[in-house]
């Protein structure tokens, strides 16, 4: 629905409602956007154009140690390699929208850079948020089903409790014991009064009610608020804290939630009579990768000469991309799946 704030006129145009007052302030009030982080955080693999729409990634497995001693004279048995393939296909993702031509000869604002302006923000949310979709989807998780108690089996309606400490230490332990690399140390120790080193770290995705509970676990459970980083220079947009273990936290609203698919209990967050369940994807290096044909997503504008019909009555603005995630290595990355107490 359409509103103003004014007592002035409000008449709708395709959509768009345009105020008509005694002044007009040009710039426009800012929009609520997520924290745009998942895109940001896979490998970037872009698929040539007038090529082929699929991407295969290919991956040679580890070889065993050899530690028996080789006899003289005598050749061992050869072993053999393993490779790994993982094949994704680009899909196409976007949107549009028709612009009255009058509109654009009315209206206060350049409308076409604007609504330009409108279908990029679109685009960016639109691929990020199925990117989560993408790498919520692995194999590993751990849920939370009360203050001590976690289980890597089972439904997620077993979820039943806020985040804890031993979830941190749960994800670190299976990442850390399939020799999953962790992301680079960014920050080390300082002379600085009260602040703390962050060492080579796992990252971990939460929606900002996970946040709240994360910083009320306090020192006393690991926890270290960004602001009390030796250095606050290289924080990641979204980083909030860091667990000494080995994981740094990042909030965004584009976080999982799986509405009231949790225990039945309404003592946190709940829809209907079931717990809202928050989907925490802890991951290390190679865990996912996204991939682009002809540059990724793109914004097309069509001028009424071009879609407007025989009047030329309209033009269209709207996005369009080729694009795709795939998780690459299973192993690289672990949910967390919990309640939240807000």
């Amino acid at each position: 629905m359409n509103t103003s704030a004014t007592t002035g006129l409000s008449v709708k145009h395709g959509g768009l409602s345009t105020v008509y007052q005694a002044y007009y302030d040009k710039k426009l009030l800012q929009r609520l956007l997520p924290n745009l982080v998942y895109v940001e955080l896979g490998e970037s693999r872009p698929l040539p154009r007038n090529n082929t729409p699929f991407i295969a990634f290919r991956r040679f497995e580890s070889l065993a140690a050899q530690t028996t001693p080789l006899t003289e004279g005598v050749n061992p048995t050869p072993i053999d390699v393993d490779d790994t393939v993982i094949r994704a296909q680009i899909k196409e993702f976007g949107a549009y929208t028709e612009v009255s031509s009058l509109l654009t000869l009315t209206d206060y604002d350049p409308i076409i850079t604007r609504y330009s302006e409108l279908f990029g923000e679109n685009a960016a949310n639109s691929l990020d948020q199925y990117t989560r979709d993408v790498i919520m989807g692995g194999t590993y998780f751990i849920r939370v089903t009360g203050a001590t108690g976690l289980t890597t089996s089972g439904a997620r309606s077993t979820v039943a409790y806020p985040i804890i400490k031993a979830a941190f230490d749960a994800a670190i332990v299976q990442l850390e014991s399939y020799n999953v690399p962790k992301w680079e140390s960014i920050i080390t120790a300082s002379t600085g009064v009260s602040t703390s080193p962050v060492p080579e770290s796992y990252i971990c995705v939460v929606h900002p009610h996970v946040k709240k509970d994360i910083l009320a676990l306090g020192a006393s459970n690991g926890i270290i608020p960004a602001f009390k980083y030796s250095s606050t220079t290289r924080l990641m947009k979204g980083e909030f804290a860091a667990y000494e273990g080995g994981i740094r936290f990042v909030s965004t609203t584009n976080a999982k939630i799986w509405a009231g698919e949790g225990a039945a209990s309404t003592s946190y967050r709940y829809t209907g009579s079931n717990l809202d369940v928050y989907g925490c994807i802890v991951m290390g290096k190679g865990f996912f990768a996204r991939t682009e044909l002809d540059g990724g997503a793109r914004i097309i504008v069509k001028p009424p000469q071009d879609i407007g019909g025989a009047l030329e009555r309209f033009s269209t603005v709207g996005w369009q991309a080729n694009y795709q995630a795939v998780i690459l290595n299973e192993y690289c990355g672990v949910r967390i799946e919990c309640a939240a107490t807000l």
